[in-house]
């Protein structure tokens, strides 16, 4: 089953990528999917060469358990960008999109329609969360990654292609979800899936869940405050 996950992972993340923007008027409808089809191929095939090669019939269970695991390493590359890509299609819109619309009342636009947003607030956007990661994300990857359950490639792949397209379609919709909700969900389900209540940590997700409750009432108070200490700044007079 490896080639066929392989390119079913592919094919997701490029068709997603190949359907926005101006590559979707470059590879419009069927070229970019013959692209998107040709890429899985592509991989599916590196992935029996890999498994013929690493995977080898005359060890152990316990060996060949290992050496599908290692396979599996690698392919969490492809899964991890394709995570990547969808988390960057939420969570960062749900962050640029409040600044885009206020940018476009400033220049005057007022309509409550599509705006256009420029490409430095998306720039914006991305090294916004390239430095969150690199400052802050190294306690949360331990949260998520290593308290919750055990996690070994093979379900570190599952979870990751679920949540990318969980997250993608809530995108192509437009509805705007978390990505680390949708992960949480996917890690406690894979979690469970092993037929063990206990593999699941009760304690961390229940201080999980608490501080998901927590963020809510906490930024509606900051966000008042904010606006509150602001508000005699503004040049123009709110009502």
């Amino acid at each position: 089953h490896l080639p066929s996950l392989s390119a079913a992972t592919l094919f997701v993340l490029c068709q997603f990528v190949l359907s926005k923007g101006e590559l979707s008027m470059l590879l419009p409808g069927r070229q970019g999917m013959l692209l998107a089809g040709g890429a899985a191929l592509l991989a599916a095939f590196s992935s029996h060469v890999m498994t013929r090669n690493w995977v080898h019939e005359n060890v152990s269970r316990e060996e060949q358990v290992e050496e599908v695991e290692q396979v599996f390493k690698r392919l969490q590359v492809v899964t991890a960008c394709l995570l990547a890509f969808s988390h960057g299609s939420n969570d960062v819109s749900n962050a640029i999109g409040p600044f885009a619309a206020i940018w476009a009342m400033r220049n005057g636009v007022l309509a409550a329609g599509p705006i256009s947003t420029p490409v430095w607030v998306l720039i914006l956007g991305g090294l916004g969360i390239s430095m969150g990661l690199a400052s802050f994300g190294k306690p949360v990857m331990d949260t998520v990654g290593k308290k919750i359950t055990l996690l070994v490639p093979t379900k570190g792949f599952c979870v990751e292609l679920a949540t990318a397209s969980t997250v993608l379609v809530a995108s192509e919709l437009g509805l705007p979800v978390s990505t680390t909700h949708t992960l949480v969900g996917c890690i406690v389900a894979i979690g469970l899936g092993t037929g063990d209540r206990k593999a699941v940590n009760g304690r961390v997700l229940g201080n999980i869940a608490l501080s998901w409750g927590v963020t809510l009432p906490v930024s509606a108070v900051l966000t008042v405050l904010c606006y509150t200490l602001l508000r005699p700044l503004l040049l123009v007079p709110v009502p």
